[in-house]
């Protein structure tokens, strides 16, 4: 799958486009639910369940910090991003079993503007929940929550790498560099690393097409291959 594409650098063009409306407080977000998990805002009260997550090697070897937290309180410093003020400009959902209450993993828009200029989908699961098909579901219910916020009733000016786009828009907005911008269809990323073949599975099923692969020289010293995602909005 990842190997037809060719490896390239970070290209970014000019565009406009839609894009989430200023989110929500953090405690004003509604929880959704899918036919076996509830997704809901994080509290303070989840430190000691996201720090168990957060100390799975199998887990976070797939994350950028490629570790498990070294103790409690560089959870508490992860979790505190979550949490309003400095939460209030993601969206970020734990995601708990609805029959037992049990925290399983976390999924999220975790940046407004990632390295291809778009939100950026994310999520974590921990290893008891492997092989449940909980992580398509958790983002089939990310992705009804995500694409149903209200946008921005201007079209927002962004720069986007040009793999995000379609290749006759990317063209345009080269030549149209310094006027007027392109208009493109809303995207949302995600962004893998090259042995994390499930969630790259797990993404193709929830409609992300793969779209560019590049070494990320913004992670080092670990300077691994990535592979994007892109989907588009729904219309």
């Amino acid at each position: 799958m990842a190997d037809s594409l060719e490896e390239t650098v970070i290209d970014m063009v000019k565009v406009k486009s839609t894009r989430p409306a200023t989110y929500l407080p953090v405690a004003a977000r509604p929880s959704h639910e899918t036919a076996r998990l509830l997704l809901r805002s994080f509290t303070a009260a989840d430190l000691a369940s996201f720090h168990e997550i957060r100390r799975q090697p199998e887990v976070m070897i797939f994350t950028s910090q490629g570790r498990p937290d070294a103790d409690l309180a560089e959870t508490q410093k992860k979790l505190d991003t979550f949490l309003s003020p400095a939460g209030d400009d993601i969206y970020v959902l734990a995601v708990l079993e609805r029959d037992t209450g049990a925290f399983v993993g976390t999924v999220s828009s975790h940046h407004r503007v990632d390295q291809l200029g778009w939100p950026a989908l994310g999520y974590m699961l921990r290893k008891e929940a492997w092989g449940k098909g909980y992580a398509t579901e958790m983002l089939r219910g990310f992705l009804e929550v995500y694409w149903s916020l209200p946008r921005e009733e201007v079209l927002a000016e962004l720069t986007v790498d040009t793999s995000t786009v379609p290749a006759a828009a990317a063209a345009a907005a080269k030549e149209a560099a310094g006027g007027d911008a392109v208009t493109v269809p809303e995207k949302l990323v995600a962004i893998t690393l090259d042995s994390n073949v499930a969630s790259q599975n797990v993404l193709l099923k929830n409609g992300f097409k793969q779209v560019k692969k590049w070494i990320d020289t913004e992670n080092a010293p670990l300077l691994p291959m990535v592979y994007a995602f892109s989907m588009e909005r729904p219309q």
